[in-house]
């Protein structure tokens, strides 16, 4: 197991949700421009009425050039990620 020093600690997740999607978008957009990604593609997402509820609209959001995503299943059931 890799061993992991933060920066600063952390007491909300909140806190690092928008820059996780922020560097990962990033990457994302990286590769797509890198390969002369051209058209918006439409697709369905399911997000299982679970994690993906609360993650995948702000990731849409920011992909929105590359991807015209239908997000699916996004009820809030808290249970499921119990």
């Amino acid at each position: 197991m890799a061993n992991v020093v933060l920066k600063k600690e952390i007491k909300d997740p909140e806190e690092i949700r928008a820059e996780f999607w922020k560097v990962f978008s990033d990457y994302f957009i990286k590769a797509a421009d890198y390969l002369g990604w051209k058209e918006q593609i439409k697709r369905t997402i399911d997000c299982a009425n679970g994690v993906g509820a609360h993650s995948m609209p702000e990731f849409n959001k920011i992909l929105s050039k590359y991807i015209d995503a239908e997000l699916v299943n996004t009820s809030d059931h808290d249970y499921l990620n119990k």
